[in-house]
């Protein structure tokens, strides 16, 4: 949570700081003043949920200026990701502060996490003036990240040291952050056939479905999508049914009502590939007919990423390992390469 920069005039000041005296330190407001010209303008910060990891402190003069506990120097294992796409931030602290300092969490947070984070939890004592090492934090690239830069900034939750024992000092970020790029990942050789009710309900969740599946590089089939004009419409698909690495059924409300959905599981499971269907099941469905059995993953159908998500990274384990199974060619050095076929 932040406020935006507000101005307050010079003669508010003492005003309002000496009325944050009687307020609860985790409520009360600071301010910081900024010469800008001839005026002061007043940036309003809640104390308690500084992301600086600063507090306000005053000099003998009286003036008020920020003064930080700690400096933190960080760096992720890429500078490009990609959706799903597992990373590494690797980081440093050294405490500013003249007192001993406990961190108990390192944070990471990207801008498209709203009030999430990643984090790793320590019991780090770092004496006045030291510096050390902290804890590496694991991430993953959710699919609500978008394609483009992003900015990350790194943190963490910490305690100082006083004569009556240790104070918490809460969460605190770097001042500025820095920017990561993310990328739609390579296309893999991997196709999933997508079984899926023709409701217009049911479009939007087809769409997303198609997107997020692409953005991680895996080719999705949809019979629709797909016009082959005089060939038989379920020759077709029972053919892309068996050509295809996986299946993914939508199983909505309409899903449940679609007779042709229950006739590509029918084929599916003809065809013994029962161990490579995905049903995503809406959560307030029950499965039946020839679902039942088959494990699945619950469907918010409102917002339906986390289930996506499982689905994909499931996609991208299979995917793999069929590409470790390709039989690998090395060519020895001089040699002629065999020609390609006609």
């Amino acid at each position: 949570m932040g406020l935006e920069p507000t101005r307050i005039a010079p003669a508010d000041f003492k005003s309002a700081a000496s009325a944050t005296s009687a307020t609860p330190a985790s409520n009360r407001c600071y301010f910081t003043p900024l010469m800008k010209g001839f005026q002061i303008v007043y940036t309003v910060k809640l104390f308690g949920l500084n992301r600086n990891g600063g507090i306000i402190r005053a000099d003998k003069s009286g003036d008020k200026q920020m003064v930080y506990d700690w400096q933190m120097s960080y760096n992720l294992d890429s500078d490009k990701y990609y959706p799903l796409q597992m990373g590494l931030m690797s980081s440093s602290i050294t405490n500013t502060s003249q007192r001993k300092m406990l961190v108990t969490k390192v944070v990471l947070k990207f801008d498209w996490m709203r009030t999430r984070y990643y984090y790793k939890d320590c019991n780090i004592e770092i004496a006045a003036g030291a510096k050390v090492n902290l804890p590496t934090v694991l991430f993953k690239v959710t699919l609500e990240a978008s394609t483009g830069t992003h900015l990350y900034k790194a943190g963490v939750v910490y305690k100082l040291l006083t004569e009556s024992g240790w104070e918490d000092k809460g969460l605190g970020y770097v001042a500025h952050g820095r920017h990561v790029m993310l990328t739609e990942a390579p296309k893999r050789d991997f196709e999933v056939f997508v079984s899926h009710s023709n409701s217009p309900e049911d479009a939007q969740l087809l769409e997303k479905t198609i997107q997020s599946f692409n953005r991680c590089g895996i080719t999705t089939y949809v019979a629709e999508r797909s016009p082959q004009p005089g060939y038989p419409l379920w020759q077709k698909i029972e053919a892309a049914i068996r050509r295809a690495d996986a299946i993914l059924i939508l199983w909505t409300e309409k899903g449940s009502q679609s007779g042709d959905i229950r006739e590509e599981i029918g084929i599916a499971i003809g065809a013994k590939r029962t161990k490579r269907i995905i049903p995503l099941v809406q959560s307030d469905l029950s499965t039946r007919g020839s679902v039942i059995g088959l494990e699945h993953i619950p469907l918010d159908i409102d917002n339906p990423l986390e289930a996506l998500s499982i689905a994909i990274s499931r996609a991208i384990e299979w995917a793999d390992k069929k590409e470790q199974g390709k039989p690998k060619i090395e060519w020895v050095a001089g040699a002629i390469p065999p020609k390609p076929p006609p």
